[in-house]
C-alpha cells in the first residue's frame, strides 16, 4: 500500500477500493508513514508490515565503471559533485521547492555541483498532475540553477546503476 492509496480526494477510489484495503488480511507499507496513515485510517497495526522501496545497483561490476564513465560523459558530469533524484515526478515530494529553495545554498558552497533528476510525471498514477514538470522548470530558472540541473528522464538499469555510482 502507498500512502497516496489511504488519503486520496476521490471519491469512486474511496468508495470502490478503500473497503478493500480495510478488509485485506495483511497489507505490505511502503513506508513508516504509510503505516501510521493506515493505522489512523482504522486499519490495525498487527496487519501491517513495512517494507521500505530499495535498489538494487551493481557494486564491483567490471562494466560499472565503463557505464559511470559513459554516464559521466552523456550528461557532462565530470569533475562535479552529483545530487541524484531518483523517482515518480509529483508535487508532494517537494522537488521544485528544493530547487528553488536549497539548490542555490548548495551551489554557493559547491559551484559545480549537479542536480541530476531521474524520472517523470506520473501519467498513470491515480492523482495526475501535469503541471509538476513545469514547476520544476519554472522553480530550476527563479533560482538560476538552469546549469545545474540535469533532467535526465528514465533511464536504463544499467545507466541508473550508474547514476547511483556517480552521485
Amino acid at each position: 500500500i502507498h500512502g497516496l492509496d489511504l488519503v486520496i480526494d476521490n471519491a469512486f477510489y474511496q468508495t470502490l477500493f478503500f473497503p478493500f484495503i480495510c478488509k485485506s488480511t495483511h497489507l505490505l507499507a511502503n513506508s513508516s508513514n504509510t503505516r501510521s496513515l493506515a493505522i489512523s485510517k482504522g486499519i490495525s497495526a498487527k496487519n501491517i508490515t513495512v517494507i521500505n522501496p530499495g535498489v538494487e545497483t551493481a557494486v564491483n561490476s567490471p562494466t560499472l565503471d565503463i557505464d559511470i564513465k559513459s554516464l559521466q560523459e552523456r550528461f557532462q558530469l565530470h569533475n562535479r559533485r552529483v545530487l541524484l533524484s531518483v523517482g515518480r515526478l509529483v508535487k508532494r515530494k517537494g522537488l521544485a521547492e528544493i530547487i528553488e529553495h536549497c539548490l542555490p545554498l548548495i551551489i554557493d558552497k559547491h559551484p559545480q555541483a549537479a542536480l541530476m533528476i531521474v524520472g517523470s510525471e506520473a501519467r498513470d498514477a491515480l492523482k495526475k498532475d501535469h503541471a509538476v514538470m513545469a514547476g520544476i522548470k519554472h522553480s530550476i530558472k527563479q533560482a538560476n540553477c538552469q546549469n545545474n540541473v540535469i533532467m535526465a528522464g528514465k533511464l536504463s538499469k544499467q545507466d541508473l546503476a550508474a547514476a547511483y555510482s556517480a552521485a
